[in-house]
């Protein structure tokens, strides 16, 4: 299982075995399909955590600053 946030790096998935599941966690804001389809292409499994942008962030953004609740992250762990 791949879980990190938006960025550049998450294009590393595709060296990732096929059927592995990533989790991109990112804002409404920041979100593209981007990564949803270069795991499609690589045989993943793909799924978006959304997060909040923090309240010091300017504004939406997609390199704001991010929160996930603890919540979510079990609820997405429980799943898996």
């Amino acid at each position: 299982m791949i879980l990190a946030p938006h960025g550049a790096a998450l294009a590393n998935v595709v060296f990732s075995k096929p059927g592995t599941r990533v989790v991109e966690i990112s804002t409404s804001a920041g979100y593209r399909d981007w990564y949803w389809q270069l795991a499609a292409v690589a045989g993943l499994s793909y799924e978006v955590l959304e997060a909040q942008p923090t309240k010091s962030s300017s504004g939406p953004s997609e390199n704001a600053d991010m929160i996930v609740s603890r919540e979510d992250v079990a609820r997405l762990l429980e799943r898996f």
